[in-house]
């Protein structure tokens, strides 16, 4: 993609186009593996959660509106006997997604960490955070200041 093509393109929403794009600088070895390991975590979660965390929601909410409108464990017999057996399998499915979720915080955090070595960098960093929504995790304040370091130190030398 040129440099034209590029400022015509809008960023948000792009973000995977922007993992293979040159820059100015030649990217440092530790932010590509930053890089690397954030959106193979960030693939890691959206496959899991298309591949079991989804099915095994909608099995366990199939199972769960079958009983009629008020019914609940103390009220149906029925429906406490089946919910060890119904709800198991997502508890198993919806612990191993936490796990790859805690994974790719960590993964994102790391990234966010690295220097970015040129202006394109730090906007798949900027645009990461904003998809990812990462105001509403924990650190937010330390990502948001490696940001901010990154955008200071690029904006000085441009």
């Amino acid at each position: 993609m040129t440099d034209t093509a590029l400022a015509a393109a809008p960023i948000i929403g792009n973000k995977p186009n922007l993992v293979h794009l040159s820059g100015n600088a030649a990217p440092s070895a530790s932010w590509e593996a930053a890089r690397d390991a954030y959106i193979k975590a960030d693939k890691a979660v959206n496959d899991y959660d298309r591949d079991h965390l989804t099915p095994a929601s909608a099995r366990y909410m199939a199972w769960r509106d079958q009983w009629p409108t008020g019914a609940n464990m103390d009220n149906c017999p029925e429906m406490k006997a089946g919910y060890a057996a119904a709800s198991a399998p997502y508890d198993l499915v919806s612990d191993q997604f936490d796990q790859l979720v805690y994974q790719k915080t960590d993964a994102l955090k790391a990234m966010i960490a690295q220097p970015a070595p040129d202006c394109r960098a730090a906007s798949f960093k900027v645009e990461t955070f904003i998809s990812d929504e990462s105001w509403q995790r924990v650190g937010f304040d330390e990502m948001m200041s490696h940001l901010l370091t990154d955008l200071r130190r690029l904006g000085a030398n441009a």
